[in-house]
């Protein structure tokens, strides 16, 4: 839309007055005029100035985590356990982050919450920040509308537009497994597809009232006759605008937990498509307008990039250094409880870190079958060439999981071949060197995701002689439903209590359901103790019980006060770990907590740790520190 004009004045209708029906173009010297005017007061050009702050505002936010995430990884890299407790320190850095974490790891409970998928207080803040901005660029600068439709689309519509238009790559960018912001910031795909929904939110919050206008406009000149000929006019934004408003509309409704949850293997094919055809169709939309292919040429390059790092480099079948096309050979044993031992054989320049996941396809179970799984053991240098193993752990809970279960019940020596994609994920810093003490919390299977943790601390202890100055205790706190479920790792646990030296290990095992207690929504219910049963046969699962590092108990145990009566050192790191469509990942501590297992879990670590934010502002410890690796996707 061209913004200069000449009036020739020479014109039968040059110098009408502006209420005259005829004065209808910048031909008529008083349209001319009140159109510039209207310019003038709130320019065309300038809207587009909306998407470049937008674009700032989360590069800026991107910026401040990357600052951090290098500061972390440095300081991992030095034994900073002995730093000095100096009034400084306290006061400008324990103390305010202290009393951020009191508010941050805070986590909303019920059922309304949990449907909603609400993160934790923390996260909220970060995206209501956004949300505010997106408000306030949108609402501060008046008029909304313009004199005439003639004078140029309204100002509101066009900066709203440009905003949600520069949020695209910001969300192409959160989107990829193989993420070019996890190597800038350190948090891994799972933890950032939190913003990629709630940002996608708000570019559609925009896209709405970037709509409205559109439409309110011709309404308020010439009724629903105005509409349809500036809806169906030849160049028209209001027509090619409505297809790519479609295609948003369907992947934020989709992507709705409840509704993802129930419909995931739909939702999951549905978003790509409708990813895809949102982009292409805001090619056509725009038009190229002043810079805004700009933002679609970057969403583009962002998807086509990650798309090949992630088929080149983490999928192992096309991976550059393996032969193409060749799966990997995988065992499966059935386990307790309905559940599975994978131990996949993967090439040996195959390296993971604890509490990274992977994403398996098993093509003889259907080729679109490709689901997360958490590595449940820890990796382990070899010498030359050889081959590595990694082991997952799964519960049958689903028609994929069951067709797994019916396979390996169906031969002794169940073998299948496998498409490795990964390692994602993870924790990218040396607890070891950087905390006193560690304590893992699992649920159930989640205790895979603690296992490598267990054996990575270990065995890094044994290789560094400044051990006893750096780690001192690892606690695992395992709540499973019934006793026979502890021999899915029983073997691991005992092979790494053999191999710690210099680091005291705990294990705390909490049997929940041997008396068929029934689970409740209720904080208070949850932890309700259970009698031990009167009379068990001696099993597999005894071995690890007469150890004197292991303690069994009966009865669910109330986080806030075991936590808090293990948070005794000076820094302490919580790492904690939610598992929701298959197992997952990890969370850490200073005395590091991890929590693996329901979402209810998950929930009790992070707002027990909330609550001990209180021992450091009273000076009893200097940190503790919560780490939560989110898996649901």
């Amino acid at each position: 839309m061209s913004m200069a004009t000449d009036t020739d004045l020479s014109s039968p209708i040059a110098n009408l007055t502006l209420q005259d029906p005829r004065c209808s173009n910048d031909t008529c010297l008083a349209y001319a005029e009140a159109h510039a005017a209207s310019q003038a007061a709130v320019s065309w050009y300038f809207q587009f100035e909306y998407g470049h702050w937008t674009t700032w505002l989360y590069l800026a936010l991107i910026g401040v985590y990357t600052l951090a995430h290098c500061y972390r990884l440095f300081g991992s890299t030095r034994h900073r356990v002995a730093q000095s407790k100096s009034h400084w320190t306290n006061t400008f850095v324990s103390y305010p982050l202290a009393a951020y974490r009191s508010i941050a790891y805070r986590r909303f409970r019920g059922r309304l919450f949990d449907s909603l998928g609400l993160p934790s207080v923390g996260i909220l803040l970060f995206l209501l920040l956004a949300f505010i901005f997106a408000i306030a660029a949108t609402f501060a600068v008046q008029p909304y509308y313009r004199e005439h439709r003639g004078f140029g689309s309204p100002p509101i519509a066009i900066r709203t537009g440009v905003m949600a238009t520069a949020c695209t790559p910001v969300l192409f960018a959160l989107a990829g497994k193989a993420n070019f912001i996890t190597w800038l910031t350190g948090y891994g795909h799972e933890k950032l597809n939190v913003f990629h929904r709630y940002i996608a939110w708000i570019c559609f919050f925009l896209s709405i009232v970037h709509t409205i206008p559109f439409i309110v406009a011709p309404l308020n000149e010439g009724g629903f006759a105005a509409l349809t000929t500036q809806f169906y006019q030849p160049g028209g934004y209001e027509y090619t605008g409505v297809p790519p408003l479609a295609m948003l509309f369907g992947l934020v409704i989709l992507s709705i937990p409840w509704i993802r949850h129930r419909l995931y293997e739909t939702f999951w094919h549905l978003h790509i498509i409708l990813a895809i055809l949102y982009l292409a169709l805001m090619f056509w939309h725009t038009d190229q307008e002043q810079d805004s292919w700009v933002y679609l040429w970057a969403s583009l390059a962002l998807l086509l990039g990650q798309t090949f790092v992630r088929l080149f480099h983490y999928n192992q079948a096309f991976n550059l250094r393996n032969q193409w096309l060749t799966g990997s050979t995988t065992s499966i044993s059935v386990l307790s409880g309905q559940t599975l031992l994978l131990k996949i054989g993967c090439p040996s320049h195959f390296t993971w870190r604890p509490g990274q996941h992977c994403y398996i396809r098993f093509p003889k179970l259907g080729i679109w079958h490709n689901h997360p799984f958490t590595i449940a053991n820890a990796h382990q240098l070899q010498s030359g060439k050889t081959a590595k193993t990694i082991q997952i752990l799964v519960r049958s809970n689903g028609d994929f999981t069951r067709s797994l279960l019916d396979l390996a019940d169906s031969r002794d020596d169940a073998q299948i071949v496998t498409i490795l994609d990964g390692p994602y994920g993870g924790y990218r810093y040396e607890i070891g060197r950087t905390h006193h003490d560690m304590i893992l919390v699992a649920g159930g299977a989640g205790v895979s995701a603690c296992i490598p943790w267990l054996q990575h601390i270990v065995r890094q202890s044994s290789k560094d002689v400044d051990r006893a100055d750096i780690l001192r205790q690892i606690t695992l706190i395992w709540m499973v439903r019934r006793i026979e479920h502890t021999t899915w790792q029983s073997s691991e646990i005992l092979q790494t209590l053999f191999e710690a030296a210099g680091i005291l290990i705990k294990i705390k095992v909490h049997v929940t359901n041997d008396a068929q207690v029934q689970e409740d929504d209720s904080p208070n219910e949850n932890y309700k103790d259970i009698e031990e049963p009167k009379s068990r046969a001696i099993t597999e699962e005894d071995t690890l019980f007469e150890r004197s590092e292991v303690e069994l108990h009966y009865g669910r145990p109330r986080l806030s006060i075991l936590l808090a009566s293990m948070i005794q050192n000076d820094k302490t790191f919580v790492l904690g770990e939610y598992i929701a469509l298959d197992p997952c990942l990890i969370d850490y501590l200073l005395s590091e907590i991890t929590a693996c297992g329901p979402e209810s879990l998950k929930i009790d670590v992070s707002n027990a740790c909330a609550a001990l934010q209180s021992r450091v502002l009273a000076g009893a410890v200097r940190e503790v520190k919560l780490h939560t690796e989110t898996f649901g996707w």
